[in-house]
């Protein structure tokens, strides 16, 4: 009897084991990365246009091996019932403070050269040219050249003291492209196009 006993406590306890640390990892050390509803689209103060998303670490620690994918998706751009996807940068940040953010500019001119390469025949000559130069292409512009397009956002982190890794991602479409500036320590915007005292600080 005291044997089964035994073996039945040994179960139970490796069960309890697993359950507490399944919750902590999913529910206490798990990261919390956060990325803005909303593209912020606003003149700078030195001059032409900005478009910027937003990251947040939102978790309890720091994140580390913070990663981030930024990409298009136009449909149709190269051939019907089809969608081209263009991969318009890749960052990586050592180290994303607790509670900290982060902003990074949506600008397709940026696109790497083998993205130039595979698309830039399917793109209006104007555009492609600008973005051979690395010159500023409008976003707006870019988004309308196919019905459906949208800037993706992929972000990836390790939370610094668990390990366990976590992951956010965001879709925009034009209409999520907003006036203003992000407001610090916020998601909210100032709603003003033009260069504020935020740009020029």
């Amino acid at each position: 009897m005291s044997a089964v006993v035994g073996i039945v406590l040994g179960v139970v306890t490796g069960v309890a084991a697993s359950v507490i640390f399944w919750y902590l990892q999913f529910r206490v050390f798990r990261t919390k990365l956060q990325i803005s509803p909303t593209i912020a689209r606003y003149t700078h103060a030195q001059g032409g246009i900005r478009n910027q998303v937003k990251i947040r670490n939102s978790s309890r620690r720091d994140i580390v091996e913070l990663s981030v994918t930024m990409r298009a998706t136009l449909p149709g751009l190269v051939r019907p019932h089809s969608a081209a996807v263009i991969t318009l940068g890749e960052w990586r940040r050592p180290i994303l403070k607790r509670r900290g953010e982060v902003q990074y500019g949506v600008r397709p001119e940026l696109m790497a050269e083998a993205e130039q390469a595979r698309f830039a025949r399917y793109l209006p000559l104007d555009m492609a040219t600008a973005i051979a130069a690395a010159e500023a292409v409008d976003l707006i512009e870019f988004l309308g050249l196919s019905e459906g397009s949208l800037i993706e956002v992929y972000v990836f982190g390790t939370d610094a003291l668990s390990g366990a890794r976590g992951f956010a991602t965001q879709m925009f479409s034009a209409r999520e492209v907003c006036p203003g500036e992000f407001l610090p320590d916020s998601f909210s915007q100032t709603g003003q196009f033009d260069a504020s005292a935020i740009s020029s600080s």
